[in-house]
């Protein structure tokens, strides 16, 4: 618990210059930075007693995006090339892979088939898209489901990030995570905003 209130404390003081510098342009839509909210999202899935079970040796996250709306494309962007970078997700060692999904015309079979085999879904900000059915695949597939956008948490999404005064916050909607096969510790329970809708 220590350690993951130290990486908090860390990550506030980078965040605040890192959103005014880089990251500006999805200030309205993600409050946290997209390399903090990576960071993040490998430290509270570790947190998941359950998760190591369901991933394989690789662990396999979709980005969900849509190509046409400028802020989400480069939302997927940016993870995309943080994913490059040596250990900026990490969980327990395992490997990652990166699938890109576009849902630009709406959430379709094609999706659908996208989302064999991912054990992460990360949701960056969309236009016009109906989050309960993004949500309604992650709980039928098990599928871990992420944002930055703290309203997807409030609409099902499990997990998600904003800020709170200067700090990054951890939003977990414990229904939806529970639906998804999370099983996460109390020490993270205790550090996040719990939300149960």
């Amino acid at each position: 618990m220590r350690m993951l209130r130290s990486i908090l404390k860390g990550l506030a003081r980078s965040s605040v210059l890192l959103s005014c510098m880089l990251f500006s342009v999805h200030a309205q839509e993600m409050p946290v930075p997209v390399n903090i909210q990576v960071s993040l999202f490998g430290r509270i899935l570790s947190f998941d007693r359950s998760f190591e079970n369901r991933a394989g040796e690789e662990i396999v996250v979709g980005i969900l995006y849509q190509r046409t709306f400028r802020p989400s494309f480069n939302a997927q962007e940016n993870v995309i090339n943080l994913f490059l970078e040596p250990n900026a997700f990490s969980i327990k060692g395992k490997s990652t892979r990166v699938v890109a999904i576009d849902i630009s015309g709406g959430p379709n079979e094609e999706t659908k088939a996208m989302l064999e085999g991912v054990d992460v879904l990360y949701i960056t900000p969309l236009r016009a898209i109906d989050i309960s059915s993004i949500v309604a695949q992650t709980r039928a597939k098990r599928i871990r489901s992420l944002t930055g956008v703290p309203e997807y948490v409030d609409a099902g999404v499990a997990v998600g990030v904003s800020m709170r005064g200067e700090r990054p916050e951890i939003l977990i909607n414990l229904t939806a995570a529970k639906l998804e096969g999370a099983d996460f510790s109390s020490q993270l329970l205790k550090l996040a905003k719990v939300i149960q809708p």
